[in-house]
């Protein structure tokens, strides 16, 4: 069984040629990209490009569901939770190109993030909370009053330290950074028997 990600096709050569010619007549794949999407290329998935944003969209509804904190299940009690509990819906990939990073700035993308990181980590200490149980939110139960408001505290916190986090593309491509986002909410997974999008991920380096 193939739990979240799975193989993404692009359908056309029409569309590649739609697609080189989107980012202010700049192309965002080389030739030696597109001929790597041509080898994945299907009809499971859609596509559609503007500006500096390719969309890839399912044809097939998958199954999406709340993966936090579930027990030890075999194949068969997994899929059996997922058709009970969880929703149907088209998958959708939004892959975003900007200007490439370089190493340097990667580099002090994640010595600034991890700074930021070890201070939210800190916060259960400095606000009196690691007595307390946490919770799926990073927050923790209340057990009193006084309890209630640090943690109101600590959460308030912890917001202001987390927008400072930077974000950095996961994927590059020769000539752009890439941000890989898609249409999962909160800690949702996706599953369906014919998912799996190695391949698209496969075409781009990693940071």
């Amino acid at each position: 069984m193939k739990i979240i990600l799975g193989s993404i096709c692009i359908i056309s050569l029409g569309l590649l040629a739609f697609i080189a010619c989107v980012h202010v007549g700049e192309p965002l794949l080389t030739e030696n990209e597109y001929n790597r999407l041509k080898q994945a290329a299907g009809d499971d998935w859609s596509i559609s490009a503007s500006e500096n944003k390719l969309v890839l969209k399912s044809t097939e509804l998958f199954w999406f569901y709340n993966a936090v904190s579930l027990p030890h299940m075999t194949d068969e009690e997994l899929i059996r939770y997922i058709r009970q509990n969880g929703r149907k819906d088209y998958y959708e990939i939004i892959l975003l190109f900007v200007p490439k990073w370089d190493d340097k700035k990667v580099a002090e993308a994640r010595e600034h993030n991890n700074r930021i990181w070890k201070q939210i980590g800190n916060l259960p200490q400095k606000h009196g909370l690691t007595h307390l149980t946490r919770n799926k939110q990073n927050s923790f139960f209340p057990e009193t009053k006084e309890d209630e408001v640090k943690i109101k505290k600590y959460e308030a916190e912890y917001a202001e330290l987390e927008a400072m986090l930077i974000l950095i593309p996961e994927f590059y491509s020769e000539d752009y950074s890439i941000y890989w986002q898609d249409n999962r909410l909160g800690f949702e997974a996706v599953w369906g028997e014919n998912l799996d999008v190695q391949n698209i991920r496969a075409l781009f380096s990693r940071h």
